[in-house]
């Protein structure tokens, strides 16, 4: 029968009170539930599916819950790789500016399984009992195919019905969601299964979406079971039997009714209830963390359909809750729904070729937003297999915190090209059952702050050697990241320690210390502690688990090196010798030139020391390790010298030893962001590689209101290039679009 004929047939309004003292617990547990600051991030990545060899590229974006904006005081995220059974392979601290940052893990030679994950999260959100972090299974595709997993023939599905607000109720309408699943949690799509009763008698009929969703409707009798049966694809059938029917209660049915932008919420029971439950009141509350409303119910002993009908307009955005409280104010009925937001940016982004120089093509992205934008995007072949994420942004942000089961391909929801993505998501919400957030939890278990709300790292340094009151202890490093020197004398306490505040020092950073007698710098090594750089972290076994092994998916390139060289489609290595030489020897020259070129302190005296491009420049250890080359010619006079000559700078050696500090590397600290590089593929023309092989990358663009945005990318000789961008603005609209541009 039709759910919508049904209850407007029967339809009765109950009048609605919005103040009432009984909601004063329900209310006051409420806000102080969700009363701290909640993060949420994403990850925007470059590909799916990678040949061993690339890299796994991302844009981070970190979120706050309560105003769907990017959360600019988060510092610090940590992504980590989890291989297919759970164990974690590699994490990296990841600095966040602003609610975005970027990184990349290499696909190197030690990724030997199928598939990895890769997920997000912060210290913060460990305080939290409901998990918002980020994970997206990964593939890597390799060039032999391994042995598939021998799995048994009763492992294949997984059907289940699911009573909409939670249980069954006889003598009634019920409307029930069915899940219909294979061993790897793919939806089995369905076009007839039947209904019966005891007797085998058909009653209804039913179907699955592509996701396995769908949804019945029936009258419910005392006593009675009905039989779900699915005929799949094979011709296999399989059936399942109707949860316990409840003598005494009350359901829920709601209606999304897009067509009239109304929601309607139905509350229906029958006579034996009735008589237990007229005069008492329940109250119905709608919510989504942010805001909610609460309205009163009142039961007549002659009515047994109640209804509440919402306009669209005038209720939240996104997703809400509807909970039913009886008259003890325990929840006894949930159903999460999705009421259309504005927040999704569709037509604000445009994308062409606007020039071709040599081998490479200019990029025009323009905003015709009237807010700035802050985007990555990915350039792919135009029929890639590499690039099938589970979620996007929108997805994230919009229906993952809400939502406590796993979502199957959830980006599909927010696609408006996809015509009927919004009963599909109403069907998912109708099987996910209630919402994320545990009602005793909120009622019983607010969240403490057991785990910090990190903002950089603290690094704390102890002297053990005493400090005379004439002498100094001075440290210097550089911030690779941000290409400048920081010197500093450090001021420390009566216990000769010192602790260096929020720093965002990155990993393998060198530090070097002197303390400071006079005109002379003689070494001093301290011990070293810090603050959190990583966290014990695991993925979610639900997500992991697979039943059967999918079938790899295989390509004919070999690892990819960089160290080969493309020329008419045909692969040449150099001479490796003569090639490592020359690098190591650019690589020292591009190190020197680097560390030189962003000194800015250490004073001794009225000369200064180091190397500057001819500029007069500052005290600064040149003995750390460049290559034996260069040490030698260094510990020759044990220092270089600048003398000040105005413009130019004259270099002198000198055998005075004023500069001997000592250089510790930290094996802890922030990862160092990376420009996006390619490997270097065999070809451009082969399955391989338009398959799974990748054009370009480009995190951190940022592209003020009503203008342009220009992006220089390598001319790979295909005719069209695929361009996934994924983002936000300033106000917390979300972007999620997918070009394709012609040449």
């Amino acid at each position: 029968m039709n759910l919508k004929n049904f209850l407007f047939t029967c339809i009765l309004f109950f009048n609605v009170s919005i103040q009432s003292q009984s909601v004063q617990k329900i209310d006051s547990a409420y806000n102080n539930y969700f009363k701290k600051v909640r993060e949420i991030p994403h990850l925007h990545l470059n590909k799916t599916s990678f040949l061993q060899g690339e890299n796994i590229w991302f844009q981070a974006y970190v979120f706050e819950q309560n105003s769907q904006k990017l959360h600019n005081p988060t510092s610090n995220l940590y992504v980590s790789l989890f291989d297919e059974s759970g164990k974690l392979k590699k994490q990296k601290l990841i600095h966040i500016q602003n609610g975005i940052g970027k990184g990349n893990f290499k696909i190197d030679s030690s990724f030997t399984n199928a598939s990895y994950f890769i997920k997000a999260s912060t210290n913060w959100m460990r305080n939290f009992n409901e998990d918002v972090s980020f994970s997206q299974k990964i593939i890597v595709v390799k060039n032999r195919e391994t042995s598939a997993q021998k799995i048994k023939k009763d492992s294949f599905f997984d059907f289940q019905l699911f009573p909409e607000g939670g249980h069954i109720v006889a003598n009634t309408f019920n409307r029930i969601g069915i899940l219909l699943k294979d061993a790897n949690n793919k939806g089995i799509e369905i076009s007839k299964g039947t209904i019966k009763d005891e007797t085998g008698k058909e009653i209804d009929v039913f179907k699955t979406n592509s996701f396995g969703l769908g949804e019945a409707f029936l009258p419910f009798k005392e006593n009675q079971k009905y039989i779900f049966e699915a005929i799949l694809p094979s011709g296999e059938r399989i059936e399942v039997i109707t949860p316990v029917v409840k003598k005494l209660g009350i359901t829920l049915n709601l209606i999304n009714d897009e067509k009239n932008q109304n929601v309607i919420v139905n509350i229906l029971t029958n006579s034996k209830t009735l008589q237990n439950i007229h005069g008492k009141n329940y109250k119905i509350w709608l919510h989504n963390t942010r805001k909610y409303i609460h309205y009163d119910l009142k039961f007549d002993e002659s009515k047994k359909v109640y209804a509440i009908i919402l306009e669209k307009s005038n209720i939240l955005k996104g997703i809400n809750i509807i909970t039913v409280f009886n008259e003890e104010n325990k929840p006894i009925l949930e159903r999460v729904f999705y009421n259309e937001t504005n927040n999704l940016l569709t037509n604000s982004i445009k994308a062409s070729i606007t020039s071709k120089i040599n081998d490479s093509l200019k990029v025009t992205l323009t905003n015709n937003h009237s807010e700035k934008l802050f985007i990555s995007g990915s350039f792919l072949p135009p029929l890639t297999k590499a690039y099938r994420p589970d979620k996007n942004i929108a997805s994230s942000i919009l229906l993952n915190p809400y939502i406590k089961g796993n979502i199957e391909n959830a980006a599909y929801y927010f696609n408006e090209q996809q015509k009927n993505r919004l009963v599909d998501l109403d069907l998912l919400l109708l099987t996910q059952g209630w919402s994320k957030f545990d009602w005793n939890q909120i009622f019983t278990n607010p969240p403490s702050e057991n785990f910090k709300f990190e903002n950089g790292i603290d690094i704390t340094f102890a002297f053990n050697r005493k400090i005379l009151p004439s002498q100094q202890v001075q440290m210097q490093y550089v911030d690779d990241e941000n290409n400048e020197n920081y010197a500093l004398t450090i001021p420390l306490n009566k216990n000769n320690h010192f602790t260096l505040e929020n720093s965002f020092i990155t990993e393998n950073t060198m530090l070097h210390f002197g303390i400071k007698s006079g005109e002379n710098l003689y070494k001093i090594s301290p011990s070293i502690s810090y603050t959190n750089t990583f966290i014990y972290d695991n993925i979610n076994k639900n997500q992991i688990k697979e039943l059967v092994n999918t079938p790899n998916e295989l390509s004919n390139f070999s690892y990819l090196f960089d160290d080969y060289i493309m020329l008419d489609d045909v692969i040449i290595k150099s001479k490796l010798q003569d090639q490592k030489k020359q690098e190591n020897s650019a690589l020292q020259m591009k190190v020197i030139s680097k560390y030189y070129n962003y000194i800015e302190s250490f004073y001794f005296g009225t000369d200064k020391y180091g190397f500057l491009n001819n500029r007069s420049g500052n005290a600064w250890n040149v003995n750390f390790g460049i290559n034996n080359e260069f040490q030698s010619i260094v510990s020759t006079s044990n220092m270089v010298k600048f003398r000040d000559y105005g413009s130019l700078s004259e270099p002198i050696f000198t055998d005075k030893k004023l500069y001997d500090p000592s250089t510790i590397v930290v094996p802890f600290g922030f990862s160092k962001t990376k420009e996006y590089y390619a490997p270097k593929y065999p070809s451009f023309s082969e399955k391989a590689y338009l398959d799974y092989g990748a054009i370009f990358w480009k995190a951190g663009i940022e592209i003020e209101a009503n203008s342009t945005f220009e992006i220089t990318i390598p001319d790979n000789n295909i005719d069209s290039i695929l361009l996934n961008l994924e983002g936000t603005d300033e106000l917390g609209k979300l972007l999620v679009k997918q070009i394709q541009i012609k040449k």
